[in-house]
Protein backbone atom coordinates (compact mmCIF):
# COMPACT_ATOMS: atom_id res chain seq x y z
CA UNK A 1 0.00 0.00 0.00
CA UNK A 2 1.25 3.52 -0.72
CA UNK A 3 0.95 6.70 1.25
CA UNK A 4 0.33 9.07 -1.66
CA UNK A 5 -1.99 11.99 -1.20
CA UNK A 6 -2.83 15.40 -2.56
CA UNK A 7 0.63 16.70 -1.68
CA UNK A 8 2.49 13.88 -3.48
CA UNK A 9 4.48 14.79 -6.57
CA UNK A 10 4.45 12.81 -9.80
CA UNK A 11 8.13 12.03 -9.25
CA UNK A 12 7.27 10.44 -5.90
CA UNK A 13 4.43 8.40 -7.37
CA UNK A 14 6.57 6.79 -10.08
CA UNK A 15 9.83 6.71 -8.14
CA UNK A 16 9.98 2.90 -8.19
CA UNK A 17 9.04 2.50 -11.88
CA UNK A 18 11.91 1.35 -14.08
CA UNK A 19 11.52 3.25 -17.34
CA UNK A 20 14.96 2.51 -18.72
CA UNK A 21 16.00 3.64 -22.17
CA UNK A 22 14.46 0.44 -23.57
CA UNK A 23 10.95 1.40 -22.42
CA UNK A 24 8.65 2.85 -25.06
CA UNK A 25 5.43 4.41 -23.85
CA UNK A 26 2.55 5.73 -25.95
CA UNK A 27 0.71 8.50 -24.15
CA UNK A 28 -2.85 9.23 -25.26
CA UNK A 29 -5.37 11.81 -24.08
CA UNK A 30 -5.73 15.57 -24.30
CA UNK A 31 -2.74 17.89 -24.61
CA UNK A 32 -1.45 19.28 -21.36
CA UNK A 33 -2.55 18.45 -17.85
CA UNK A 34 -1.92 15.00 -16.47
CA UNK A 35 -0.83 13.65 -19.87
CA UNK A 36 1.93 16.25 -20.16
CA UNK A 37 3.05 15.53 -16.61
CA UNK A 38 3.14 11.77 -17.22
CA UNK A 39 5.17 12.33 -20.38
CA UNK A 40 7.60 14.63 -18.57
CA UNK A 41 8.20 12.32 -15.62
CA UNK A 42 8.46 9.12 -17.68
CA UNK A 43 11.00 10.88 -19.92
CA UNK A 44 12.95 11.82 -16.78
CA UNK A 45 12.99 8.12 -15.91
CA UNK A 46 14.52 7.34 -19.31
CA UNK A 47 11.50 6.13 -21.28
CA UNK A 48 11.09 6.90 -24.98
CA UNK A 49 7.78 8.74 -25.18
CA UNK A 50 5.38 8.60 -28.13
CA UNK A 51 2.72 11.29 -27.75
CA UNK A 52 -0.51 10.77 -29.63
CA UNK A 53 -2.11 14.03 -30.74
CA UNK A 54 -4.86 15.71 -32.68
CA UNK A 55 -3.31 19.15 -32.11
CA UNK A 56 0.30 19.26 -33.30
CA UNK A 57 0.88 22.82 -32.07
CA UNK A 58 -0.20 22.16 -28.48
CA UNK A 59 1.60 18.83 -28.32
CA UNK A 60 4.78 20.29 -29.80
CA UNK A 61 4.78 22.77 -26.91
CA UNK A 62 4.62 19.82 -24.48
CA UNK A 63 7.48 18.10 -26.32
CA UNK A 64 9.59 21.27 -26.25
CA UNK A 65 8.96 21.70 -22.52
CA UNK A 66 10.09 18.12 -21.91
CA UNK A 67 13.24 18.64 -24.03
CA UNK A 68 14.10 21.95 -22.33
CA UNK A 69 13.96 20.33 -18.90
CA UNK A 70 15.56 17.07 -20.01
CA UNK A 71 17.86 17.47 -23.04
CA UNK A 72 18.41 13.71 -23.27
CA UNK A 73 14.65 12.99 -23.45
CA UNK A 74 13.53 10.84 -26.35
CA UNK A 75 10.08 11.66 -27.69
CA UNK A 76 8.01 11.55 -30.85
CA UNK A 77 4.65 13.00 -31.77
CA UNK A 78 2.28 11.04 -33.99
CA UNK A 79 -1.08 12.39 -35.14
CA UNK A 80 -4.15 10.31 -34.37
CA UNK A 81 -7.84 11.10 -34.61
CA UNK A 82 -9.62 8.32 -32.73
CA UNK A 83 -12.85 8.77 -34.69
CA UNK A 84 -11.11 7.94 -37.98
CA UNK A 85 -10.20 4.38 -38.94
CA UNK A 86 -7.82 5.77 -41.57
CA UNK A 87 -6.07 7.91 -38.94
CA UNK A 88 -5.77 4.92 -36.59
CA UNK A 89 -4.18 2.84 -39.36
CA UNK A 90 -1.81 5.72 -40.15
CA UNK A 91 -0.82 5.99 -36.49
CA UNK A 92 -0.17 2.25 -36.29
CA UNK A 93 1.92 2.33 -39.47
CA UNK A 94 3.97 5.30 -38.25
CA UNK A 95 4.56 3.65 -34.88
CA UNK A 96 5.54 0.34 -36.47
CA UNK A 97 7.97 2.20 -38.75
CA UNK A 98 9.88 3.40 -35.66
CA UNK A 99 10.83 -0.24 -34.89
CA UNK A 100 10.45 0.55 -31.20
CA UNK A 101 9.11 -2.09 -28.77
CA UNK A 102 5.95 -0.84 -27.05
CA UNK A 103 6.07 -1.36 -23.27
CA UNK A 104 3.14 0.75 -22.02
CA UNK A 105 0.04 2.47 -23.34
Amino acid sequence: MNDFGSQSTSEQVIDDIDASSHSVIIIIGKSGGIRAEIARVMALRGAHIIIRTRNLEATDAVKQHISQNNPSAKSNIIELELSSQKSMQGFANKFLATNLPLKML
